[in-house]
């Protein structure tokens, strides 16, 4: 049977990309250089939402997988700190304000939404799975290696 929490947790990680895809700018408009070689997946938002939603599908679809356990620390971590450094750094950023509102007026209107719906839930979500689901424990060599090689990339 599948959890309510992780099919919730699925769920908000696909609407956060879903909010990247299609609220907001494209990335090669908005920063070519940065998004010349790897596109959307240059951006930690994109990365996070997409580890999130597949570790949670994941959960969904196989709950007792042996990755299940081994991905939490990567996913609790990248969603814990997508929030905080969103709202810490970025979000009350007026340099950031003014090229929100220069997108807006070239019809992205619901960029200000997208903002949040992309950033906001996911430490929520980290904390909701992380309390609310059992799961084995990682290895201090997988939390070395797989946060380690996240980090590093």
């Amino acid at each position: 049977m599948i959890s309510p929490v992780s099919a919730l947790c699925a769920a908000g990680f696909a609407a956060a990309l879903y909010a990247h895809r299609f609220w907001m700018p494209p990335c090669v408009l908005k920063e070519p250089e940065r998004c010349r070689a790897f596109g959307r997946l240059s951006y930690f938002t994109v990365q996070t939402n997409l580890i999130n939603f597949a570790y949670h599908t994941l959960r969904c679809l196989a709950p007792k997988h042996p990755l299940v356990g081994r991905l939490h620390p990567l996913a609790f971590a990248t969603a814990s700190m997508l929030t905080v450094l969103y709202y810490s750094l970025d979000h009350w950023n007026a340099q950031k304000a003014a090229g929100d509102r220069k997108w807006i007026a070239k019809g992205y209107a619901r960029l200000p939404l997208g903002n949040h719906v992309e950033h906001g839930h996911a430490l929520p979500l980290a904390l909701l799975d992380a309390l609310c689901l059992p799961r084995a424990a990682a290895s201090a060599s997988d939390v070395l290696w797989i946060n380690g090689g996240d980090g590093a990339a």
